[in-house]
């Protein structure tokens, strides 16, 4: 099976209040090319969260996403999300 996206050691936190607050922590994980994937969880398990860092749309605080190997910083994020990703909104009324 090809890998086409990898989580490699993916953290990701923000601070609210002067306190950290832990969102990813050592994500692992391998998306084969030419399958379906679904994230389940509840309210702020870090859904929306780990499809922004897979998109390019943020970058971990910790880690890598690669993309067929590479990076994606390196590819760079605009690139990476003009020639490699596509996302549909959930709310549409994002897109004007």
């Amino acid at each position: 099976m090809e890998t086409i996206l990898q989580f490699k050691n993916l953290d990701y936190y923000y601070e609210s209040n002067g306190k950290k607050v832990t969102i990813l922590d050592n994500v692992n994980f391998s998306f084969q090319k030419g399958h379906f994937y679904t994230i389940l969880g509840p309210s702020g398990s870090g859904k929306t969260t780990t499809l922004s860092l897979g998109c390019g749309l943020d970058i971990p605080k910790n880690g890598y996403v690669l993309y067929n190997g590479k990076d994606i910083r390196k590819i760079g994020l605009d690139r990476y999300r003009n020639q490699h990703v596509s996302v549909i909104f959930q709310s549409y009324n994002l897109i004007t």
